[in-house]
C-alpha cells in the first residue's frame, strides 16, 4: 500500500493527491471541526500536551469546535493548497491542514504559516526588530533624561 507525503507518526493514505480536486477541496473546506495538535499547550488531565508528547507518550485529542469566520483557497497547484483562514482562538492551523488531508483521503500537512493578524493587531502594524530596538533606544533616552 503506498504512502503519499508520509511523515514519521503520520497516517498512511492511499489516495494520491491527484484525487483531489478544487470541487472536494472547497466541500472539504467548510467543515467546522479539528482536533488539537499533539504538540499542543491543551491540557489533558492538568498536563500539557507537548510535555506527554516528548515523554513519548500518545495522547488521544478529541475534535471540538472552533469558528472558521474566513476561508478562502488562494492556491491550487496540486498536490500543494494555499488558504487564508479567519477563525477563533484555539483554532491549531497545522492541524487543520492535517485533518483537511484525512478528509480528502489524500494527507496534508503546513508547509509554511503567516499570522497576519491576532485580534485587532493586523501584521501591517508589526514592527520589524530594528524598529523595536529604535523605539527601545528613544524610550530608554527618553527616560533617562526624563522626558
Amino acid at each position: 500500500m503506498p504512502s503519499f507525503g508520509r511523515l514519521p507518526g503520520a497516517t498512511s493514505f492511499t489516495s494520491p493527491p491527484s484525487f483531489v480536486t478544487a470541487r472536494n477541496v472547497a466541500t472539504t473546506a467548510s467543515r467546522k471541526v479539528a482536533a488539537g495538535a499533539a504538540h499542543s499547550a491543551i491540557k489533558v488531565d492538568g498536563k500539557r500536551v507537548y510535555e506527554l508528547a516528548r515523554k513519548g507518550q500518545e495522547v488521544k485529542l478529541e475534535p471540538r469546535k472552533i469558528t472558521i469566520r474566513e476561508f478562502e483557497i488562494t492556491h491550487i497547484g496540486l498536490p500543494v493548497v494555499g488558504f487564508r483562514v479567519v477563525c477563533s482562538t484555539g483554532t491549531y492551523i497545522r492541524s487543520l491542514a492535517h485533518d483537511f488531508g484525512a478528509h480528502l483521503g489524500c494527507g496534508g500537512y503546513l508547509s509554511s504559516l503567516c499570522r497576519t493578524r491576532i485580534g485587532a493587531f493586523p501584521l501591517s502594524d508589526a514592527w520589524s526588530i530594528q524598529q523595536a530596538e529604535e523605539n527601545i533606544r528613544r524610550e530608554m533616552a527618553a527616560i533617562k533624561t526624563g522626558n
